[in-house]
């Protein structure tokens, strides 16, 4: 507003984060899923390509890389998926609602 008001340049992001629109997507999914195999099929459908090693990565079509899920927080590894498709609650991660992520926890406590 202040931009505007004196007459300056205002930009507006045209897309996005990635990581925000990988959430969304995971979440839409999730919520349209009644198994694991049945969400891995439907990410395919919404055109993400999937490896399945030690962690599971998608890679949008269009994008370069691969992305592993551990990168969007902690309520978005495999396991943690699994639970919310199977409606288990998951309880190894702290939800900040206010940032759309998972945020880890210190471990301050631990390391003293």
């Amino acid at each position: 507003m202040i931009c505007e008001e004196h007459s300056l340049s205002v930009i507006t992001p045209t897309k996005l984060p990635q990581k925000i629109m990988f959430r969304s997507d995971i979440d839409n999914v999730v919520k349209q899923s009644n198994s694991y195999e049945d969400f891995l099929k439907n990410m395919k459908s919404y055109g993400y390509k999937i490896k399945v090693r030690k962690y599971l990565y998608f890679k949008k079509q269009g994008n370069k890389n691969f992305t592993n899920t551990q990168v969007l927080g902690m309520g978005y590894t495999e396991d943690n998926i699994r639970s919310k498709i199977y409606g288990i609650a998951v309880e190894n991660y702290n939800y900040a609602p206010y940032l759309n992520y998972a945020v880890k926890t210190s471990q301050r406590k631990s390391l003293k």
